[in-house]
């Protein structure tokens, strides 16, 4: 097996902001990277995984994961056999063209490269004289000598990050660490502490208790070291039963996770809920779901041999959009059919009552369907068929929508089954594996697709150059509009805009360097500037595919600059030139509520009265917005968000970020369909499930910022209860609202200083702009009537959108691969829960 080495320099950047916010931090803070080496061991071979820390992190997938662009890295990719001479004739030119590219890049790497060494040898002979004469670089003799001496008995000890590949792989992440021996010090034991931590999928605590001194928890103990001792036995082993005294238990591991796998997984479980317990602390009855293996105890022989509940169900947040294959069966149905094909060998054929499965679709994005079945080993086989198939028969009612979409993947988890399908490989694949409706070999069409990629390649070329030539002529005729449009904008809409040229710009940010880098906005980075004047601006600087041409560019200026409120940040100018295309705003001393919400100093800052202004003027900017002042037009921001809000010198507020707002026409027609684009948690539900846009979104977007401004809590972030439930904001504030415990929702940092009737009001006012339906919404005057007026009468609530969906960690919820979660519960259950 060829071992394979790979040399990373990674720099931590730290962004203050992801809109044009303010500018550098004061507190001196630079971005560190420890020198760490890491070789695998033991148990390699995961096709993904990631680690997430405060700073920095990463994440692999044998899948895309990323929007790629021209700066991502190809390492050891296959060369492809061409199998046709004809392929060969038609994509000689590109090659030839290619390699001139490559022969003349390699050059110019070589000229760096060796610059890149004296610069680094200058850098070198600087740390060791003004901070560590200890320190060394890093040389090729380092790499053949560790590869060497990655053996047994040479090994310290287990680092944090999980272990990642068979052939050996070397991350070395060098930088310059300005500290002293103690912060070096203090770094590594902070390095040692990070953990790979895996919380549970879902747990269920039951609702007798016991106490550290009953038999009960003497008896626990001994149970849970039986379970694991049992399971570690043999490498076969997945299952074990274990009764001590008044204890009864299982433990299950999923069948393609054996033996001391499943025990070292086991571990933390055990530590969790048993030893050292925080997940239903002290509880009897518990059932624990994780992703390779479930424990479940209790102290009633009954409850472990009783039907499936607790049950929980998750699914893959995307769709199949309501496609069939080509022989006419609809992927629900595919996913039946292979589920219960794979159950039925899982039943009467397979000893551990474990089966998997895979089936052809390739219809709607989705070529395979893969998936899982399992009962608990001790259970009858005739048991186990008819458990398998009550959780099958519920697919259609959890997966699919009334319109026919059906999820592309999720899983139901049981005491005594459980089941998972998913578009992509999540199994280990053995003899045993089922395969339905798998394709025929398609080799015959490699040469044609050869031929297309070969001539689109030089057709591509021949249009670049020619493209490259009529560039330079449209460049000239844009010059001498721009002058004209400047003008104009300058005549009949604000004369204090300006037309700033490349240079000028490019010099305020220091070639936009990544110490004035403070974030991304959307379509492009966002940097602090200081102009010639000593006036200090904000600059975005768009990406070449943000815009459709220059024309639709200075006509969104144009809309822009025409925005004139105290409430709004203004456009100072713009720059069109080169090819870029920057936007130049005023600079927010005070950054955005986002970042004086992560900022502890700077939340102490937002008072109760502060907090009140700025919800006023969020209110009275989006009226602005929803009643234009050009006739006949009404503006929809679209992404109104912490991180949107900016804070003046004193604490006004002002809404940034205009990238994604729409413009409309007022009349009776409802805004067509429109792409789904914002931010996870501020988007209505309307338009989530059918793409409607109206000024009733930003009204919603409001009422979560709202409750976010109250409580000093993310609208994604679970909000945990006494009772194990994980409820997103939304939820717990309609709880909150609904049983009179207001005090329960305000941000500690207050301190208790707040006026309860406004605290009252306003949260009533945010559970109204946040109601399922649209129509119940009030429009941005009614809200900054009723904000301003307490003798104005309030509606009450109905339950917000969203209601009573379970989140997973804040990660998964953000993510655009998350799985969503769904509670089982009934609304009256959560009710009583709540109570």
């Amino acid at each position: 097996m060829r071992i394979q080495s790979l040399l990373v320099f990674l720099t931590a950047v730290l962004l203050s902001s992801s809109t044009p916010t303010a500018g550098n931090d004061d507190d001196g803070v630079t971005a560190e990277v420890t020198l760490l080496c890491y070789s695998c061991r033991g148990d390699c071979g995961r096709v993904g995984g990631r680690i997430l820390g405060p700073r920095c992190n990463l994440r692999y997938e044998k899948e895309l994961i990323f929007r790629e662009n021209y700066g991502t890295l190809q390492i050891d990719l296959p060369k492809g056999k061409i199998l046709s001479t004809v392929a060969i004739a038609l994509i000689t030119g590109s090659i030839v063209f290619i390699l001139c590219l490559v022969l003349t890049g390699g050059v110019i790497q070589r000229i760096k490269g060796g610059k890149l060494q004296r610069e680094l040898g200058d850098w070198h002979n600087e740390v060791t004289r003004t901070i560590v004469s200890r320190f060394s670089l890093c040389q090729s003799p380092i790499f053949r000598v560790t590869k060497a001496n990655f053996q047994e008995d040479n090994r310290l000890g287990h680092g944090s990050f999980s272990l990642v590949s068979r052939p050996t792989l070397l991350l070395v992440i060098v930088t310059a660490l300005p500290l002293s021996t103690t912060a070096v010090a203090a770094e590594c034991d902070r390095l040692e502490e990070m953990t790979t931590r895996v919380n549970p999928l879902y747990y269920d605590c039951g609702c007798s208790k016991y106490n550290r001194s009953d038999s009960y928890h003497n008896d626990l103990g001994i149970l849970a070291g039986k379970l694991r001792s049992n399971i570690s036995a043999s490498d076969s082993n997945f299952f074990a039963f274990a009764n001590v005294g008044s204890v009864y238990g299982f433990v299950l591991c999923r069948g393609d996770y054996k033996g001391p796998q499943c025990a070292n997984s086991l571990n933390q479980t055990i530590q969790d809920a048993v030893l050292n317990p925080f997940i239903c602390p002290f509880y009897k009855d518990v059932t624990i779901y994780s992703d390779q293996h479930m424990l479940s105890f209790s102290g009633d022989q009954y409850l472990i041999y009783k039907d499936d509940r607790p049950a929980w169900v998750a699914s893959n947040m995307n769709y199949v959009k309501n496609g069939t294959a080509s022989d006419g069966v609809s992927y629900g149905e595919r996913v039946e059919e292979l589920l219960n094909r794979t159950a039925d060998y899982a039943a009467f054929n397979s000893s551990d009552l474990y089966a998997t499965g895979e089936s052809w679709f390739g219809e709607g994005g989705v070529s395979m369907v893969y998936g899982l079945v399992q009962c608990r080993p001790d259970l009858k086989r005739e048991l186990c068929r008819q458990c398998l198939a009550e959780l099958i028969s519920s697919i259609p009612k959890q997966f699919t929508t009334n319109s026919g979409d059906h999820r592309v993947g999720g899983r139901i988890l049981g005491v005594r089954c459980n089941l998972r399908f998913e578009k992509d490989l999540f199994f280990k694949e053995t003899n045993e594996t089922s395969k339905l409706h798998m394709p025929k070999s398609r080799l015959s069409k490699v040469n044609i697709t050869l031929i297309t990629i070969a001539g689109f390649v030089i057709l591509v070329l021949c249009l670049n150059l020619i493209g490259g030539i009529i560039q330079r002529i449209r460049d000239r005729k844009l010059q001498r509009e721009l002058g004209d449009w400047h003008n104009e904008v300058t005549r009949e809409i604000d004369s204090r805009f300006s037309l700033y040229h490349f240079p000028v710009v490019r010099d305020a940010t220091g070639n936009f360097s990544e110490e004035n880098k403070l974030g991304r906005g959307s379509f492009g980075f966002v940097y602090r500037g200081i102009l010639p004047d000593g006036v200090e601006i904000a600059v975005k600087r768009l990406d070449a595919s943000s815009w459709q041409g220059s024309s639709e560019f200075l006509n969104e200026i144009k809309l822009i600059v025409k925005l004139q409120h105290a409430n709004l940040v203004r456009l100072l100018g713009c720059c069109l030139q080169h090819s870029e295309m920057i936007l130049v705003y005023e600079y927010m001393p005070n950054r955005s509520l986002d970042y004086v919400f992560s900022d502890p100093a700077s939340r102490d800052s937002l008072n109760w009265s502060n907090r009140l202004r700025v919800i006023d003027g969020i209110a009275q900017g989006l009226v602005y917005l929803h009643n234009f002042s050009e006739p006949q037009k009404f503006i929809i921001h679209r992404d109104m968000k912490l991180s949107n809000i900016l804070l003046d010198s004193e604490m006004n507020p002002k809404i940034s970020d205009f990238g994604i707002a729409r413009i409309y026409d007022l009349g009776p027609v409802e805004p067509e369909p429109t792409d789904v684009v914002g931010t996870r948690g501020y988007m209505a539900p309307e338009y989530m499930r059918e793409r409607m846009l109206s000024v009733k979104y930003d009204v919603f977007s409001f009422g979560v910022l709202l409750l976010e401004i109250i409580s000093g809590r993310r609208v994604n972030a679970a909000v945990f209860t006494e009772y194990g439930r994980s409820d997103h904001l939304l939820t717990h504030a309609w709880y909150i609202w609904h049983y009179e415990r207001y005090n329960q929702l305000v941000d500690p940092s207050l301190r208790g200083v707040y006026q309860m009737l406004e605290l009252r009001r306003r949260i009533q006012i945010a559970l109204l702009c946040v109601q399922e339906n649209p129509d119940h919404r009030p429009h941005m005057r009614e809200v900054t009537t009723m904000l301003s007026n307490n003798d104005v009468s309030l509606p009450v609530p109905q339950p917000p959108a969203y209601f009573n969906v379970q989140l997973g960690d804040a990660e998964a919820s953000a993510s655009n691969n998350s799985t969503v979660f769904y509670t089982t519960r009934s609304q009256q259950g959560a009710i009583e829960l709540f109570r």
